[in-house]
Parts: C-alpha cells; structure tokens; sequence
C-alpha cells in the first residue's frame, strides 16, 4: 500500500541542500547550515572526481533530523555569535509533533537536473547512529557501505 507522505532532499543554488518532509497533510523542512553549506560548495571534496559525502538522519523514535557533510555534524557552526541563525544552533532539529507518516512509494526517484551530481545514494531500514556515518565516509566516498 502506498502512503501520500513525501521526502525531498535537494540541492539548491546557493549550494545548501534542502530536506523536506510531508505526510499528505503537514509540510517541515530543513536544510544545511551555513558552515556545511560552505563545505558542500568546495571543488575539492574527499570523494570520487572531488564529491562529497551527505548523510541524512531521520529518526522516527526521538523525532530528530540531523545532517552530515563529509564526517562532520552539521551543528550549526560556532556558537554563540550574533551573525549565526537561531535555527541552526544545535546543527539538530526536532521533527514537528503533528508530522505523520512520510512513507510514500516505493520508488526513489533523483533529480538529475541540479548542479550537483548523486555518486552514490543508500538507503536504511533504521537511522544510523552518527559514528555509523562518519564510519561510512571513512570507508571511502563511493566505496558501496551497504544497506
């Protein structure tokens, strides 16, 4: 049975990537900080032709979202500053309690009309833990991790 959720993720002209969640009824986004902003948009990543690797977090359990670039927490950069967004302090943000259910179909689909180019995407029947990521961006930036 299908579900009318939706996942986005994104990436968007100014180089941040976007993640937006619906469950038919309720939309929530959020997206990378200025500081790993900065770090997706540099020509020389660690991967494969200069790619850099993304992990994203859901997790259902806590209602938390994280997002990681290269082996780094995106934790929103240093802190207290009075330049920095309150919305990226933690780098973390709670899920909205009204958000249902995101599952839509069962096809992934991938947008290949961005500047960015997708090496490599997995996907896991549970969140990982952030040691799991950065494990995986140690493995190597398109090596297969498994799923």
């Amino acid at each position: 049975m299908q579900g009318s959720g939706e996942v986005l993720l994104e990436t968007l002209v100014n180089g941040s990537v976007s993640l937006t969640l619906s469950d038919g009824d309720e939309s929530w986004n959020w997206g990378t900080d200025p500081v790993c902003t900065s770090r997706l948009i540099e020509p020389n990543g660690p991967g494969i032709n200069g790619s850099h690797f993304l992990g994203v977090v859901v997790d259902a359990a806590p209602m938390l979202v994280s997002l990681m670039v290269d082996g780094k927490l995106c934790d929103g950069g240093i802190w207290p500053a009075p330049d920095k967004d309150p919305k990226w302090w933690a780098g973390w943000s709670y899920l909205p309690k009204g958000l249902g259910s995101v599952a839509g179909g069962e096809t992934l689909g991938i947008d290949t009309g961005t500047e960015g180019l997708v090496v490599e995407a997995s996907l896991y029947s549970r969140a990982l833990f952030n040691s799991e990521l950065i494990g995986n961006f140690r493995h190597g930036v398109g090596n297969s991790v498994g799923n």
